[in-house]
């Protein structure tokens, strides 16, 4: 199957001059940790979650030719599915610009992870580490008493999309960055930091229950769960004791 097939139209992007108040906007709008961002129709660039949201007040004039990225991994439309995911990985990224062609840079569509582990499920492709326990990474957690601004900092230096909620031990939630964003809580998590407001608890974000896996869980099982439940992050627990958790990134790896 071709990244074309799958691919999500039309884009939703930026545009070069727009200033980072409208990408901050369309952060709190969609689901996406990132953007790209065009120049009459053609690819100059990326911003991500972390460059917006790292904005203070004193810089809020800023336009997104000053945040974005200029190195930006894409695919195109006749490019296989699975060699995209492939690239996903590599570059560490969960989506990619599709452009018209290697040699045409005009944005047609954005390719995702869940797009790819939706093609690798529905053809019954066995990746080929075959447990969670093989592509779970260290288990990351916070306190459902932590501060958000104080998971929100960690969910920055970590890149993870969010982080399993603990209480006296065991798991109670997950918190993620998109569900701070969409509680309009990662811009009062900034200015928290300079003392100027209080954050709240994870307890009152988190989402919960979480939806778990174990260490010895296939990953097909695990991929499938993920598309299903449209999740993006799994706690993987063993005996009720967290030992990692599981991302679509780190999910996906396991066909690579």
């Amino acid at each position: 199957m071709k990244a074309g097939e799958v691919m999500s139209t039309p884009p939703v992007s930026l545009e070069e001059h727009d200033p980072a108040t409208r990408a901050r906007a369309m952060f709190r709008d969609y689901p996406y940790r990132s953007f790209p961002v065009v120049s009459n129709g053609r690819l100059t660039g990326i911003v991500t979650r972390s460059d917006v949201l790292r904005i203070t007040s004193s810089r809020s004039n800023i336009r997104v030719s000053g945040l974005m990225s200029t190195s930006v991994v894409t695919t195109y439309p006749e490019e296989d599915v699975e060699e995209a995911g492939k690239k996903m990985v590599l570059a560490g990224v969960e989506h990619l610009p599709v452009v018209a062609s290697p040699e045409d840079s005009t944005l047609v569509g954005m390719l995702s992870a869940r797009d790819v582990l939706q093609v690798l499920v529905e053809r019954g492709r066995k990746p080929v580490r075959k447990r969670v326990e093989e592509v779970m990474l260290p288990p990351e957690h916070c306190s459902h008493e932590d501060s958000v601004s104080r998971v929100w900092a960690r969910l920055q230096e970590s890149e993870l999309p969010g982080m399993p909620v603990l209480k006296n031990g065991r798991v109670v939630g997950v918190i993620t960055r998109a569900d701070i964003i969409a509680r309009g809580r990662a811009r009062l998590s900034l200015e928290d930091e300079k003392g100027r407001k209080r954050s709240p608890r994870v307890e009152r974000l988190m989402s919960t229950p979480a939806v778990v896996v174990a260490p010895e869980q296939d990953v097909f099982s695990a991929a499938r769960l993920m598309l299903e439940r449209d999740i993006s992050l799994l706690p993987v627990l063993r005996e009720g004791s967290l030992e990692g958790v599981a991302h679509r990134l780190s999910i996906l790896s396991a066909w690579f």
